[in-house]
């Protein structure tokens, strides 16, 4: 399937810089997105409360994560950490469990 047609550079440019003139003038609304901080560290004890507060199996919990059993434990046992992508994933089930349960 062949690309849209964009236009040539020039008619893109000209289309964003009549568009930031339109900004600059308050004729146009831009869309603002907040990007978060990097998500909470979580200690072996709290990765375990938030799987036993949603009651979990520790097998069910590393399904949901995608991980496996073994990676959870591990956690838990404080013997490995959960990277920056994973934390994020605890941090949205802490803070909107209905999130996990609207894609199940």
């Amino acid at each position: 399937m062949p690309a849209p047609d964009r236009g040539t550079l020039y008619e893109r440019l000209s289309g964003s810089l009549r568009e930031a003139e339109a900004f600059t003038r308050g004729e146009l609304e831009l869309r603002t997105l907040r990007i978060p901080g990097p998500p909470p560290r979580y200690a072996p004890q709290e990765i375990a409360r938030l799987r036993l507060s949603h009651r979990m199996s520790l097998e069910g919990f590393a399904q949901l994560l995608m991980v496996s059993p073994r990676t959870v434990r591990s956690w838990e046992e404080g013997t490995r950490e959960p990277g920056a992508p994973m934390r994020r994933l605890l941090q949205l089930l802490e803070q909107q469990p209905d999130a996990f349960a609207r894609i199940a």
